[in-house]
């Protein structure tokens, strides 16, 4: 992520990564942790399968599980946290 957010030339205000899913699952990282993220498509050697986020998971160092984003299909910077994150945590798990 470091790379693809130097490469993207983040405005000196963004605070804040939001990485969404295809199910509308999303979940936020500060931008200097969201530095140190990946953006995984392969485990092992081997292409992520399906019940593991093919084709693109957030794999996000010393986070639990639920907060590394399976089917990421955006990618977005901004100046603060999304606060609807929390009902897009819950309406997703129903």
């Amino acid at each position: 992520m470091g790379e693809l957010l130097a490469e993207a030339g983040v405005a000196e205000d963004a605070a804040w990564v939001q990485f969404r899913s295809v199910t509308g699952y999303r979940w936020s990282l500060p931008i200097e942790e969201a530095r140190e993220a990946l953006l995984a498509t392969h485990v092992d050697g081997q292409r992520l399968n399906h019940g593991h986020g093919f084709p693109v998971r957030l794999v996000a160092p010393d986070r639990r599980g639920y907060q590394w984003v399976k089917w990421v299909e955006t990618v977005r910077v901004s100046e603060s946290r999304d606060l609807s994150e929390s009902v897009a945590i819950f309406v997703s798990g129903l």
